[in-house]
């Protein structure tokens, strides 16, 4: 599969008795704001497999990645991670996990989860990706603002790509001949 836009989207889904945000290759059309205060000053990610049988599994590590500093003009952020080559069924799903952190992805508060639907893939490849932030601070009020899930303030997660490595058909090797042994 090649890579893939996923947008952080403002509708929801109950997966095991848990509601997420939705994480999807289309965006919505109705804008959602979360806030964090007091303010920690930069939004980064955490990033899950998340099987069928409901086991979730962190491959980001345990600080935020992907961390980018939030100003106080309202604007897109970037952030970048390379996720490790990760076996999936392909009934798993990943979860990401966005927090308000400081500069070093600690401490973080979680402020939304999304969730993809079944990927049906067999790896999540490491190849980078470019996290996009609709953000801004507010010091006065010491609250730091993430936004999502409208076409003009599009978050999502760009270069999200996983695969199916091609199937392996069972047969003679054309450089190895089979010996016959032929008889009258």
């Amino acid at each position: 599969m090649g890579a893939e836009t996923r947008y952080f989207r403002s509708d929801t889904e109950v997966v095991d008795g848990v509601t997420f945000y939705k994480l999807l290759t289309a965006n919505t059309n109705s804008l959602q704001i979360v806030n964090n205060s007091p303010a920690l000053a930069y939004l980064g990610i955490k990033v899950y497999t998340y099987t069928a049988a409901g086991v979730k599994t962190c491959i980001s590590g345990a600080n935020c990645v992907a961390v980018a500093f939030i100003t106080t003009t309202l604007g897109e952020r970037d952030g970048t991670w390379t996720p490790p080559q990760t076996p999936l069924n392909n009934t798993d799903r990943i979860i990401v996990e966005v927090y308000n952190c400081d500069a070093y992805g600690q401490n973080g508060v979680l402020m939304a989860s999304f969730i993809t639907e079944q990927i049906g893939a067999t790896q999540l490849d490491a190849v980078l990706w470019t996290v996009h932030y609709w953000c801004r601070a507010f010091p006065d009020i010491d609250t730091d603002s993430f936004y999502f899930g409208h076409p003009t303030r599009n978050s999502r997660i760009t270069n999200f790509s996983w695969s199916i490595p091609p199937k392996v058909k069972a047969g003679l090797h054309p450089s190895k001949p089979l010996s016959v042994i032929c008889s009258d």
